[in-house]
């Protein structure tokens, strides 16, 4: 990803276009800290977003995107079981990639 991120700069910067930058941290962060904690600990999605709410002070689901790598998701049998809402990985793959039937809807499912 980097040699690729770096040839799009330059290819930029040739065309003179204004390059902007932010850094999404703390409660906007793509991978925000005990996050996978509650991956690994607090899977179904009720827990996990009691536990951000309480322990950390932030709305779990409330960012721009997430960062799971592939490997947090072994413990998944099929790809259906993605988009399983009642699971934080489920959760968050339906309001990444699903449709709008299938995004997380407030208030949390039972």
């Amino acid at each position: 990803a980097e040699s690729h991120s770096s040839k799009m700069k330059v290819a930029i910067e040739a065309d003179d276009i204004e390059l902007l930058s932010h850094c999404f941290s703390e409660d906007k962060s793509f991978r925000p800290a005990y996050f996978q904690f509650v991956l690994d600990h607090k899977k179904k999605l009720k827990d996990g977003v009691e536990y951000f709410k309480k322990e950390r002070n932030m709305d779990l689901l409330n960012r721009p995107v997430f960062f799971i790598p592939f490997g947090d998701t072994r413990d998944r049998k099929s790809c259906t079981s993605f988009f399983e809402n009642k699971t934080v990985v489920g959760a968050v793959y339906s309001m990444s990639f699903g449709t709008d039937a299938e995004a997380v809807k407030c208030p949390l499912p039972d």
